[in-house]
């Protein structure tokens, strides 16, 4: 198997967006990283068993969101202020346009 950072478009880890992604790993409690590392382990094992790669895509996709939004303290403030499963969902769209994250 190549190495991931041989595939056209590969970042390293000096790249901004990632800098600023390990930034929020640093600042998350142990809770906020094990979650992260949950999901991460649930999408390789669905992609494993079913070679689907959307498995893949919607994490990736997860993480992005997460870290934009946790880049906003008042977010990060919100977020740990209530229960790790609200009774009560919010639209992740919605919540990017919100923090200005997203038009």
């Amino acid at each position: 198997m190549a190495d991931a950072r041989d595939i056209p478009g590969a970042v390293t880890a000096d790249d901004a967006e990632v800098r600023r992604a390990l930034e929020v790993w640093d600042n998350s409690t142990t809770a906020e990283r094990r979650e992260v590392a949950s999901g991460l382990f649930e999408a390789v094992t669905a992609y494993a068993r079913t070679k689907d790669v959307d498995h893949l895509v919607a994490f990736a996709d997860s993480v992005g969101v997460t870290v934009r939004l946790r880049q906003v303290p008042e977010y990060v403030d919100a977020a740990r202020a209530v229960p790790s499963r609200p009774a009560e969902t919010v639209d992740v769209h919605d919540m990017l346009r919100e923090f200005g994250l997203r038009e």
